[in-house]
């Protein structure tokens, strides 16, 4: 851990070279593309998550119509890979307004995953966004297993999707001050046991999901949301 420490500030430093003038600009794009590549990496080993979230989505915006064989660039990271990475870590780190704008209106993005991802990568995003929530946990699943082995996001893969998960838990309580957990448990498709226990360790950590009181002629199936 923190052996990518540095990388962003050399990463800055190479792309303030890039800009310099006299300097060639025809392979511009692909040294940025690695550039990209490697602040993710950075990030990611120090758990900015949100920031590599969105060194993810550029990179894997930039790759319409590119060939990984015919393209340099590709030789470190596979572009199937960038966009698993950028699918999870989109849906963990970005809330509802920012999945609309940086990735469900985003052509580009939107064609690379459908060029290039697994069904989990390519519809995660759509469906987190939607509140299809049993849907987008299987998929959140599946993007976590096939992140397994990966050698850059393999170590974060279980607390990305812990995130998404609980983004998606306050996505579903935000238009309520009341929701019925018992309905809620059906729509994630999660035992209301498992349920409540998440939405318990969200009250108490003060994350998005809070209440103050539980009225007296209510059961524990009730929670108040104030967000």
């Amino acid at each position: 851990p923190g052996a990518r420490a540095n990388v962003a500030s050399y990463c800055a430093k190479a792309e303030h070279a890039l800009d310099a003038p006299g300097v060639a600009k025809n392979n511009n794009t692909i040294h940025r593309r690695r550039l990209r590549t490697c602040k993710l990496a950075s990030h990611l080993d120090g758990k900015r998550y949100a920031e590599a979230a969105r060194e993810a989505v550029a990179v894997a915006s930039g790759l319409v119509d590119e060939d990984d064989e015919a393209t340099p660039g590709f030789d470190f990271v596979p572009s199937q890979d960038i966009a698993a990475q950028a699918a999870l870590l989109a849906v963990s780190s970005f809330d509802r307004s920012q999945l609309k704008s940086l990735c469900v209106d985003d052509a580009a993005y939107k064609t690379t995953l459908a060029q290039r991802g697994s069904t989990a990568a390519k519809d995660v995003v759509e469906v987190c966004y939607a509140g299809d929530y049993a849907k987008a946990l299987s998929f959140i699943a599946a993007l976590g297993d096939e992140l397994a082995l990966d050698p850059v996001l393999a170590p974060h893969a279980s607390a990305l999707k812990e995130k998404a998960v609980d983004r998606l838990i306050a996505q579903y309580c935000k238009p309520y001050k009341t929701v019925d957990l018992g309905r809620m448990a059906s729509a994630f498709s999660l035992e209301q046991d498992a349920l409540e226990d998440r939405v318990a360790r969200l009250v108490g950590s003060g994350q998005s999901v809070s209440y103050t009181h539980l009225r007296a002629h209510e059961t524990l199936r009730y929670l108040v949301c104030r967000l």
